[in-house]
Parts: structure tokens; sequence; C-alpha cells
């Protein structure tokens, strides 16, 4: 691994400076984290640098302050070891997001809402009124993941919902529509 950016004498203390809202200190800290993150090569996720550069910083802060980390021989393998568990963590979640956009609830619900064409007249007023009839979060949540092929996480931002709030409302409505479109097959 690279050597650490400017290694000031005493982390801890500038951990605790940090901790006070010295700016100097945060400068010395992100320095380090972008060591950490260059000497691992994370440039894949280098949108996200500010981000865990502040993660760390308050990990760090919150480790001193909860007496687990009390010497400044600690302080950069420390801050080494959450630069990496950061990294992971971006790197899984962007794995969970390609999945996302890649994988829909039901093929042939997609389609269907993607190109209406591909339905019968009555079909798609069929379509339009079970649309209809969904609560409104569910509704727009349809409409964007399968008539606008948006990914889970833009329709959930565009709602201003939580991720996992918009999968569990985009599940219920397909359900829905799935048992109204099967209740009008049986009859």
């Amino acid at each position: 691994m690279p050597p650490v950016a400017d290694s000031p004498g005493d982390w801890f203390e500038v951990v605790e400076n940090l901790a006070g809202g010295d700016a100097t200190a945060f400068f010395r800290v992100s320095q380090l984290v972008t060591g950490v993150l260059r000497g691992m090569r994370a440039y894949d996720i280098e949108s996200d640098w500010s981000d865990v550069i502040q993660e760390v910083a308050i990990g760090t802060v919150d480790a001193v302050r909860a007496g687990r980390l009390r010497s400044s021989d600690n302080v950069v393998g420390f801050v080494r070891q959450i630069a990496r568990h950061k990294i992971s963590d971006r790197h899984r979640r962007q794995g969970r997001t390609q999945e996302d956009k890649t994988t829909p609830i039901e093929e042939t619900s997609q389609s269907a809402l993607a190109d209406p064409r591909n339905l019968e007249p009555g079909e798609i007023l069929d379509l339009r009124r079970a649309l209809e009839r969904l609560p409104e979060a569910q509704r727009k949540l349809v409409v964007a993941v399968y008539g606008e092929r948006k990914t889970y996480e833009e329709a959930s931002k565009e709602l201003g919902i939580p991720l996992g709030t918009a999968k569990r409302q985009l599940q219920r409505g397909m359900e829905r529509l799935r048992a109204r479109f099967s209740e009008r097959d049986l009859t």
C-alpha cells in the first residue's frame, strides 16, 4: 500500500480536532482517506469518494468518542479498515442496483405495459381501468417501472419514497393487477 498522505505526528489529536469541527483536521483526514482509496484503486466508485470520506470521518470520530480507538498508532489502520468496508458496501450496492435494473418482477407484465400494441383493444381498456383502481403510489410505480422503463431506484427517487418502500408498493400493485386479470380470465 502506498504511503499515506501527510502523516501528522498525532492522528489521535487530529481526530479529536475533527470532532470539534476543525476544518484543517477534516482536510487531513480526507487526505488520508483519499490516499487509502487511491491505494485500493477504488476508481470505479470515484464519484462516491466524497461520501466515503465523510462516512469514514464520522466513523472515526464515533470510534474515538466511544473509546474504541484510544491510540494515535491505531488511527491509520482503523481508517484503512473502515474505508475498505465502505468500498465493499458500495460495490455490493452497485451489484444490487445492476440486478434491479435488469430483473423485472414479471416479464409478461413488463412487455404489456411497455408496448401496449401487443394487447387487444379490450385488453388495453381493461389494463387502464385496473391501473386506475390501484392506489396512487402503486399506480405511479407500475407505470414508471414497466411503462416508462425506469429503474426501481429512479422511480423511488422521482416519487420521493425509500427504495424498499417503492419495491414493496410495486409488488403489491403487481399482485393486485395479477389478481384482477386472473379473475377476468376465470369469468
